[in-house]
């Protein structure tokens, strides 16, 4: 009997000196020869006809050599596909009130891993109303207040680092505050128009003009004229420092006097329904016909002829213009930056127009079209930007805002 218990554990120890292994545990040599293991923690954040996924990698991701993961819907089986740097990705396409869970599965030259558990359930909802920023995460006013992300938005006015939104007849503002002037208290209800020159802002009530911000040349000190009968108004941006109103059809204008912008011409003295600032030029609309004065440096004031008639909607950027007529963006003035070259796809079924900077702004079949030098990449619109869009306001450079309907 002793004989064999000694035999019994020659027998284990040779084994081991052997390198067979006694228990099922597998080594490194065998687990890099396996497929990855699954993702975990997975979530998922409900979007407009869409959802965002996010995950925690496995603990042997480098082991396994992940090269990429993917993130799969059910129902549906729609799915998203990002490499080994990223645990978040967006799957499109997903039907808006249908509940989805989502998987990840993690891949390497070696195969696929299992599917990880499904996510909890998460439903798509359509987005309707409120404002969206694109571009630029930078700045502070990239940053949408969530009071403003939500129904309820009539107007969007954007400035290089401040906005301000109208909603319900309310003035919210966001960003960095010109001069550090807060909007004025009396504009929480009863607000029906707003305009943002970045270095002072314009509100309409009734048919009094409220202005505030920076006032270093009287742009925000409103005069006795401006306080009754107004019915349209803009704020010069940033640098021009002046303001333009129409009152019982006339403009009128405070602030600092660039170029001729103060020697408004008779035609603008009547009938006038819009008014738009540029740098040291100024825009108004009359009975369909645009009508300009001020500086002419770059051509500003050589209104083609089809604009002087049948025009809806007039923009002013600081040396070129826009007008919308019948669907059809016309353009003018400088074309340092492409600006004034309108692309084929804003020349017919255009409701809204935007002048910036660099570039311009159009609203068509609820998409947004940019032309000029922009830095806004029309890929990188956020999802729910993408349709249902009624106006949009650039912020300069590399973001704007867009307002859905």
């Amino acid at each position: 009997m002793r004989g064999l218990a000694i035999t019994g554990t020659v027998v284990l120890l040779t084994a081991g000196l052997l390198g067979l292994p006694a228990t099922a545990e597998e080594s490194p040599g065998e687990r890099s020869s396996k497929r990855p293991s699954a993702p975990t923690n997975v979530r998922a954040v409900p979007g407009d006809a869409s959802a965002k996924v996010t995950w925690r990698k496995p603990k042997s991701a480098k082991k396994d050599n992940v090269r990429k993961y993917v993130a799969t819907s059910r129902p549906g089986g729609k799915t998203c596909t990002v490499s080994w740097k990223s645990t978040t990705c967006t799957v499109r396409g997903l039907t808006n009130g249908t509940a989805y869970t989502f998987t990840v599965r993690a891949e390497s030259k070696k195969g696929k891993s299992p599917e990880s558990r499904p996510s909890a359930p998460v439903t798509p909802q359509a987005v309707t109303g409120g404002v969206i920023a694109w571009g630029s995460a930078s700045r502070a006013v990239a940053t949408v207040p969530p009071e403003v992300k939500s129904a309820g938005v009539t107007a969007v006015s954007a400035a290089l680092s401040n906005a301000v939104a109208l909603k319900s007849g309310g003035v919210i503002a966001w960003g960095d505050p010109a001069c550090g002037a807060a909007v004025p208290a009396e504009l929480t209800t009863g607000v029906t128009a707003i305009s943002n020159g970045g270095s002072h802002a314009l509100a309409l009530k009734g048919d009094r003009v409220y202005a505030w911000g920076c006032n270093t040349d009287g742009e925000a000190t409103v005069p006795p004229e401006a306080q009754s009968g107004v019915t349209a108004i803009s704020a010069a941006r940033t640098g021009s420092r002046y303001s333009l109103a129409v009152k019982d059809g006339a403009v009128i204008a405070w602030g600092f006097p660039w170029g001729d912008i103060f020697n408004i011409p008779d035609a603008a003295k009547s009938g006038v329904t819009a008014v738009a600032a540029g740098t040291t030029f100024a825009l108004a609309l009359k009975d369909g016909g645009v009508i300009a004065w001020g500086g002419n440096l770059f051509g500003e004031l050589n209104v083609p002829d089809e604009a002087k008639s049948g025009v809806t909607a007039i923009a002013a950027g600081p040396s070129y213009a826009l007008a919308l007529k019948d669907g059809r963006v016309i353009a003018w003035g400088t074309n340092y930056y492409g600006e004034t070259t309108v692309p084929e796809a804003a020349l017919t079924g255009v409701t809204s127009i935007a002048a910036s900077t660099y570039y311009a702004l159009a609203i068509k079949d609820g998409r947004v079209i940019s032309w000029g030098n922009s830095s806004l990449d029309p890929a990188s619109i956020p999802e729910n930007g993408r349709s249902g869009l009624i106006a949009a306001s650039p912020s300069d450079g590399d973001l704007a805002f867009l307002l859905r309907g």
